[in-house]
């Protein structure tokens, strides 16, 4: 009788003579053969099992030590961009309070030369008002009693009006309480507006001494309208028995007949030192 090569299993010819024990015999054979094969399949996959877990958790441990290692360089890039921020920050501040502080020490030395140059200047403006709206009176107040320590004021009207002549007035006083001479009248001076109708625009200067008790004014007015040149120049004091220097508190500009005085027109205040 023949036999495999592998696992000597027989191998039946014509003349053979079939055997139980040779069927037993061969599938003992194949039967051990199988459990060998199954023992050897599964310490195999044991051994891949656990090189495949050695290889899991090696990598999850690489994962981890690269996510820390990632993590600390985060935080260290963090940490130094913080700390530029700072350094930066504070160096802002320190130069913003440099430029600060060179700024105040300029602005302390023109306000020092600008004090200097207006003390010795014995002209300087005190005010000047533009009207918004047409009104019958225009109030300059003079109620500051630093005005008290100047020899004069100085007022240069530009008024628009249809009415031919202005009046100036002060603390509200009408009623022939200015002296010219021995002759009384309810204003303190006139002069011709800048665009009157009918008659020549005028150009003036009111002079107010404040030196003296009593409340005067000069003032010279020029007019000219192409066809011819007039200059003339008007003044008188306030009763004194009403209103003295000391009591002066607003001046007051109207037009002769009551009309309006436009919008737009402006009213410069000069000081005068002794």
């Amino acid at each position: 009788m023949q036999q495999t090569a592998n696992y000597q299993l027989n191998q039946w010819d014509g003349e053979d003579r079939i055997m139980r024990v040779d069927f037993n015999s061969d599938n003992a054979k194949i039967d051990a053969a199988l459990q060998q094969n199954a023992a050897a399949l599964s310490q195999a996959t044991a051994d891949l099992q656990s090189a495949l877990e050695t290889e899991r958790q090696a990598r999850a441990s690489g994962d981890t030590a690269a996510s820390q290692a990632t993590a600390s360089a985060k935080q260290e890039l963090l940490n130094a961009i913080s700390a530029e921020q700072s350094a930066r920050s504070s160096g802002d501040t320190a130069i913003r309070g440099e430029f600060a502080a060179a700024d105040a020490a300029i602005r302390q030395e023109f306000a020092a030369a600008d004090a200097a140059v207006s003390a010795a200047c014995p002209i300087f403006k005190i005010q000047s008002i533009v009207t918004s709206q047409a009104a019958t009176q225009i109030d300059l107040d003079l109620r500051d009693a630093s005005y008290r320590n100047l020899a004069f004021l100085l007022l240069i009207p530009q008024v628009n009006t249809a009415s031919s002549t202005v009046y100036l007035r002060v603390n509200g006083i009408s009623a022939n309480n200015y002296y010219v001479g021995s002759t009384l009248r309810s204003f303190l001076s006139y002069f011709n507006p800048c665009n009157p109708t009918g008659n020549k625009p005028g150009y003036a200067i009111c002079r107010l001494a404040l030196y003296t008790n009593i409340i005067s004014c000069v003032t010279q007015n020029v007019s000219y309208d192409g066809g011819g040149l007039e200059f003339y120049t008007s003044g008188a004091i306030v009763n004194p028995n009403i209103a003295k220097t000391s009591a002066l508190q607003t001046l007051n500009v109207v037009t002769e007949d009551g009309g309006l005085i436009d919008a737009g027109s402006r009213f410069t205040l000069y000081g005068m030192r002794f």
